[in-house]
């Protein structure tokens, strides 16, 4: 099974997640890391190792006012150099089963996302708007990370509440 395919089954079979959605189980397109002219991916699905060939000589990087909806995230996201999300908003974003390693998200939105299995590693939140977060209790890490505003993170944590899809 690909990265890919691994990750997709999370929509559809995590229904406590903000991210359920069965409907778009394996709908998700494979991505380049290359947001030149296309500012608001949907339903893309972007690797660590996209990521990575995306990386120019440990050249610092900066992504601005992209809007991610309904994207997943799998693997490993680790820049050699200084990367910034400044004012990006992962809508429905799934960022589950993945390691963010020395990046600095700045005043970004976070909305209706999972980052439950998630690792983040001498990362920076700084000024980020959270909004139904799905966390994994004792899976999702910040090891080594500031957030700035530490309470609106915690106090966003959501879980599906929907009798019906919890009945299943």
């Amino acid at each position: 099974m690909s990265q890919a395919a691994a990750n997709r089954l999370r929509r559809k079979n995590c229904y406590w997640e903000p991210t359920y959605n069965p409907g778009l189980a394996g709908q998700m397109v494979d991505t380049r890391w290359d947001f030149v002219g296309a500012k608001g991916p949907e339903h893309c699905f972007f690797s660590g190792e996209s990521f990575r060939a995306s990386l120019l000589n440990g050249a610092p990087k900066k992504e601005a006012n992209i809007v991610f909806r309904e994207c997943d995230f799998q693997g490993f996201f680790e820049p050699e150099s200084q990367y910034v999300f400044d004012k990006c908003q992962f809508i429905k974003c799934d960022l589950g089963l993945t390691t963010w390693k020395n990046i600095k998200f700045s005043r970004c939105e976070f909305t209706e996302s999972s980052i439950g299995q998630t690792r983040f590693e001498n990362c920076e939140f700084r000024d980020c708007k959270w909004k139904k977060i799905g966390f994994s209790p004792n899976e999702t890490e910040f090891v080594r990370c500031l957030v700035s505003n530490v309470e609106d993170c915690v106090n966003s944590a959501y879980t599906n509440l929907d009798k019906s899809e919890l009945s299943r």
